[in-house]
């Protein structure tokens, strides 16, 4: 879908950074965060602001300084009038386009008092439950953290791909044994370390493993048995990437930030399901306002996995509010 602007008139757009402290480090096998920064994108016509925001990530060549710098490379066509059709060719997928285009959605909420929801042809958001996520420590410690968590429906476990990740997902089972699991290696684990996990572990557990193996090793996942439980996360950006990844992988990993924006997110998952591939909504590490848009997409998805906000020690005023893995619907973002 295309929403119009009138070229006539000029949009104003500022750019700011926020950062949000973390309730503890977060571990996962590429690195440990404390923080989570966020560019905000405010795009603004008359008295009526549209806001977007994004999480810059290093496993794509991301900087806030860089990203920041993709938006102000083209910020005199940006306020000169543009579509969110247009966008998508201006812009290259990922973390700028992402902050640029969702702030033109939420403005067009507003200059149309219609939510962005009903835009997008989409039902209206209800509560959804979402995977809480144990960061990677010792088996004993991830263990603990399932038996507080263990009411809880789906718990993603992050692994690192060394030699006790047999023993974290045993003891996250055994303290949570009523958890549907989420295995997310972000790359970590080679072939070989994932057979030798599956013939070990209670299967029937699983609800899903992200991104077992490196994105340039997908190929070695080829005629893999359990192909309905392997989800493409680092391999999968934009609805391009799918006729590829249909031979390796039964589901697709959407995030906004990888995508570009709630536009391209919407056409991946779509497309997805015509493909027979199962959804699984992600997120990077941020705040409330960050799962806004991708918590629209929630009606096609399979799995939710939105809890970014859950890990943080601050939130945006008037973000979700979780009933344990429960997460309520928000107006902070993509409505009039």
């Amino acid at each position: 879908m295309s929403i119009q602007s009138n070229n006539k008139s000029r949009y104003s757009i500022s750019i700011d950074i926020r950062s949000y402290r973390t309730k503890k480090p977060f571990i996962i096998a590429r690195g440990e965060k404390s923080q989570a920064d966020q560019i905000i994108v405010t795009l603004s016509k008359g008295h009526h602001h549209g806001i977007g925001t994004c999480v810059p990530y290093p496993r794509y060549g991301e900087t806030i300084q860089s990203v920041c710098g993709q938006i102000e490379a083209v910020k005199h066509i940006l306020e000169s009038g543009i579509d969110i059709e247009a966008l998508q060719s201006l812009m290259p997928a990922g973390a700028a386009r992402n902050a640029v285009d969702c702030a033109l959605w939420d403005l067009q909420a507003k200059l149309s008092a219609t939510p962005v929801w009903a835009l997008c042809g989409l039902p209206e958001p209800k509560n959804q439950i979402t995977a809480t996520t144990l960061s990677i420590a010792t088996p004993n410690k991830m263990g603990a953290q399932a038996y507080e968590l263990r009411g809880a429906p789906l718990l993603k476990l992050k692994l690192a791909g060394d030699q006790q990740d047999l023993a974290r997902i045993i003891q996250t089972h055994k303290n949570a044994p009523k958890a549907k699991l989420i295995l997310d290696a972000n790359e970590a684990l080679s072939r070989t370390q994932l057979d030798q996990l599956m013939d070990n572990i209670p299967i029937q557990a699983i609800a899903l493993i992200e991104q077992p193996v490196k994105s340039e090793a997908d190929e070695t996942l080829q005629l893999y048995p359990h192909k309905n439980l392997l989800c493409a996360d680092e391999s999968f950006h934009v609805a391009d990437d799918i006729s590829t990844l249909t031979a390796f992988y039964g589901a697709i990993n959407i995030k906004l930030d990888k995508s570009g924006g709630l536009t391209e997110a919407l056409k991946s998952a779509r497309l997805a399901k015509t493909q027979g591939l199962n959804l699984m909504i992600g997120c990077m590490l941020g705040s409330s306002l960050a799962m806004a848009p991708a918590f629209l997409l929630a009606p096609l998805a399979q799995i939710i996995d939105l809890d970014g906000p859950l890990l943080l020690a601050e939130d945006d005023a008037d973000g979700f509010t979780f009933d344990a893995t429960i997460m309520k619907p928000s107006q902070l973002w993509g409505y009039p």
